[in-house]
């Protein structure tokens, strides 16, 4: 205390002005921090918004191609064809379904193919819903839901594209009626692939992302697929990832 008041006048003055000015300097750092932080993370989620409305528009639109791909092949005069054949009529009933590991002839060339979706089986039903032909584009086995398909999953599928577990695992489901040229139904043609991780990127259409794209189960909060499964894994439970990222979504079924 007796040291303090030896100080000379202009000393103190001095030495309060500096312990004012860290005071100040601390505080205004304090609250600039907190400012830049807001409004970096205002930023980031309106660039995150725009991205994600970016993101779910080709996604809708990879989604839609399904069934505008299943309307497609089903004009194909050679499916046509096949369905109409004594062959088709004539083939044993009540059997396992044939499987095709090369391309049938009832389906266009592959630079067909590959200019719609990543579709991994084509089924071909017959009227009374038996699955008679299956070809497998990009899969080397068949889920066992898709050798028997239940009767309301066919009708559900019927001229418009669902999601769906088949063994367990999310996929992509559309049929589409096959008609003869007096508009009479002779088969169906079923499309279908699993929503994984190449499937959400087949949706981005090659596009490079910073960001995190995943699908989420509603329900039970777990991640289905994302478009890095070895950052985000499918099972992961949403809980744990709002813990790491900042997380922008919309619901799949509007």
């Amino acid at each position: 205390m007796t040291s303090i008041r030896n100080l000379s006048l202009a000393t103190k003055f001095i030495s309060l002005s500096l312990l004012i000015s860290i005071i100040l300097w601390g505080a205004l750092d304090y609250f600039q921090s907190r400012q830049i932080a807001t409004i970096f993370n205002q930023h980031l989620d309106s660039s995150l918004k725009i991205i994600a409305r970016e993101d779910r528009a080709m996604f809708d639109d990879y989604f839609r191609s399904f069934g505008n791909s299943v309307r497609l092949l089903g004009s194909n005069q050679s499916l046509r064809d096949h369905l109409s054949s004594p062959k088709w009529d004539s083939a044993e009933k009540g059997h396992a379904p044939l499987l095709h590991q090369q391309l049938p002839q009832w389906l266009p060339g592959r630079a067909v193919l590959r200019a719609m979706p990543l579709i991994q089986y084509f089924l071909l039903i017959d009227t009374k819903g038996q699955v008679r032909e299956i070809f497998l584009g990009h899969a080397d086995a068949v889920p066992n839901e898709l050798l028997e398909p239940r009767p309301i999953f066919h009708v559900l599928s019927h001229n418009q594209t669902i999601l769906t577990k088949l063994d367990g695992k999310p996929f992509i489901v559309t049929t589409g009626a096959i008609l003869d040229e007096n508009e009479l139904l002779i088969g169906y043609l079923m499309l279908t692939s699993p929503l994984d991780s190449d499937f959400i990127y087949a949706s981005l259409k090659g596009m490079h992302r910073e960001s995190f794209i995943a699908l989420v189960n509603n329900y039970e909060k777990k991640v289905l697929a994302s478009n890095r499964p070895d950052v985000i894994p499918p099972g992961i439970n949403e809980a744990e990832l709002t813990q790491q990222y900042h997380i922008i979504g919309k619901s799949f079924v509007d």
